[in-house]
């Protein structure tokens, strides 16, 4: 099979080159941020079971608290994804989110300063760059 290595292929157009690499980097923003927060509400809650669970009883192994972590860091970090989504799709049909052109960008998403979540609907662009960067 002659399957073209992308790793070889010429570029012919370095715009689209530059566009993936904006998509990375977004993408690569929005999972930073909702992996820090993520572990920061983990390092919180480890800390009041951990009190809680040796107050209960102070001969308590690891194991228990490890647990709590993995299904912590799993649910807080399912639970900023979709609502972010959901943020997104509030805000889109509430009319917080619309376009401006402009003569040196051209055209960009603008979301409304009064939209009450905006920090998640900013993570959700930013988890889903395509959703606005569409060619």
């Amino acid at each position: 099979m002659n399957t073209p290595d992308p790793c070889k292929e010429k570029l012919a157009n370095p715009d689209e080159v530059m566009h993936r690499h904006l998509l990375a980097r977004m993408r690569w923003r929005g999972w930073l941020k909702v992996v820090t927060l993520t572990m920061a509400v983990d390092q919180l809650l480890i800390a009041v079971f951990t009190f809680a669970a040796r107050s209960l009883d102070p001969g308590i192994g690891e194991m228990p608290t490890l647990i709590f972590s993995c299904i912590t860091c799993m649910l807080v970090s399912n639970w900023l994804v979709s609502d972010a989504r959901a943020a997104w799709v509030s805000a889109k049909s509430s009319g917080y989110i619309g376009t401006a052109i402009d003569a040196v960008k051209g055209e960009s998403v603008v979301i409304a300063a009064r939209c009450r979540r905006r920090w998640l609907v900013v993570l959700h662009i930013e988890l889903n760059p395509q959703l606005v960067m569409q060619r």
